[in-house]
């Protein structure tokens, strides 16, 4: 009985992530739009395509910073008083966010839609905390096929996502998109608030104080030299791919000039690819240490990044999504694990914050350097983003086994 009442909770979380992964991919393939030249943007005409790169860079890289700035305190409370509490709290910034952003299109004021994407940021520390949740309800070899699945929600939204949202900007306007994505939050809200009765509680502290979080980050990163090292490795390797990632709609509008619609397909696309080698990486990641696997999957990943610089067709496209879509879908979980098994088991939400504020500034710091560089040279996040994914899995390779903190 009490193995079954896991299985659902398990489940429920998993259908969660999957309706906070699809909100943000219905939005994803417009925000290009709305800063790129077109009839969307909310640029001046006059405005040059350099000037655009470097906005569109600083965009996509203010929710992530909030974010770094938001989930390490998140986390703790998480731990300390109700995981329940912290995603409710994340799925009402989620909503007034995208509902900023629809007003953002509305008025035709760039101004909100920074707002928005800055607030959503701020409170959005749902997946460090669902991935928190997952880890309590598994046991240790449990943990690398658990979080394949939340990645699987990942590579399933990504599914649907994007073909809904190519379909639906045929028909309806922008902002419809942003009500959607809005709406879907508050379904979140809801069904968390109402079918879900038993999170873990953590640590139970009965009061948090304030300087609990820095003392906490110094801990982690001043004592322990090879967490640190860990850490040091899994930014390198996550700057690699959104330096490159935030800019694959740029690439293809320059290199190939594809329309919205199909580059939403390739969007879903690569989510076919995730889910699929998810579902592979699940059967069989226990037959294989994480830390082997990801000695071989990052080069793996840099290469098929590489081969972009090539592509001249729609089947050169296609190859290089199916190659980086399968090692990105590997890597994921991969890390999530070997980060999850260097932290307490009382202190997931601590250890799994952390984790992803470093994954945060990965974020924060990919697009925003990613748009000087395209404004210098269209190829130059390819390049850049190889060099940081192979120097990201030297330093792994370099980096002893964490004891847990």
């Amino acid at each position: 009985m009490h193995h079954l009442l896991k299985s659902l909770r398990l489940g429920l979380v998993l259908s969660i992530s999957f309706f906070d992964y699809l909100a943000f991919a219905l939005i994803i393939p417009h925000t290009y739009s709305l800063i790129l030249s077109g009839p969307d943007s909310l640029l001046s005409a006059g405005t040059s395509d350099p000037s655009r790169y470097i906005t569109l860079g600083a965009l996509l890289a203010t929710y992530p910073l909030m974010q770094a700035l938001g989930n390490p305190i998140l986390g703790a409370i998480a731990d300390a008083i109700s995981r329940k509490r912290v995603l409710l709290i994340s799925f009402i910034g989620n909503f007034i966010g995208y509902a900023l952003s629809a007003y953002a299109i509305y008025s035709h004021n760039i101004f909100y839609l920074f707002l928005g994407n800055g607030l959503a940021g701020l409170t959005g520390g749902n997946i460090s905390t669902i991935n928190a949740v997952i880890a309590d309800l598994s046991e240790n070899r449990q943990k690398a096929r658990r979080f394949s699945y939340s990645i699987m929600t990942f590579g399933l939204a990504f599914i649907v996502g994007p073909f809904i949202s190519g379909q639906l900007s045929a028909y309806m306007p922008l902002i419809t998109i942003y009500a959607l994505s809005a709406s879907i939050s508050i379904f979140n809200f809801l069904l968390l608030g109402l079918l879900f009765h038993d999170l873990p509680k953590g640590l139970g502290l009965q009061r948090l104080k304030p300087h609990f979080i820095g003392k906490d980050l110094r801990e982690v990163f001043q004592s322990a030299g090879s967490l640190k090292q860990l850490f040091l490795a899994v930014f390198s390797l996550y700057l690699g791919w959104y330096f490159f990632i935030k800019f694959f709609r740029v690439l293809l509008l320059d290199r190939l000039h594809y329309s919205l619609e199909q580059y939403c397909n390739i969007l879903s696309y690569f989510g076919i690819c995730c889910l699929i080698a998810q579902g592979l990486y699940s059967l069989y990641c226990s037959r294989l240490r994480e830390e082997s696997i990801l000695k071989i999957i990052a080069p793996l990943l840099a290469l098929s990044i590489l081969s972009l610089a090539f592509i001249s067709s729609l089947w050169t496209v296609l190859t290089a999504v199916t190659l980086f879509s399968i090692c990105y879908a590997i890597l994921c979980p991969t890390l999530t694990y070997i980060v999850s098994e260097a932290g307490h088991a009382l202190a997931q939400g601590r250890i799994m914050g952390l984790f992803q504020a470093v994954h945060a500034l990965a974020q924060v710091f990919g697009p925003a350097l990613a748009g000087f560089s395209m404004a210098a040279h269209p190829m130059a996040p390819i390049f850049i983003s190889c060099v940081l994914i192979l120097s990201g899995s030297w330093i792994f390779s370099k980096t002893a086994a964490p004891q847990p903190t």
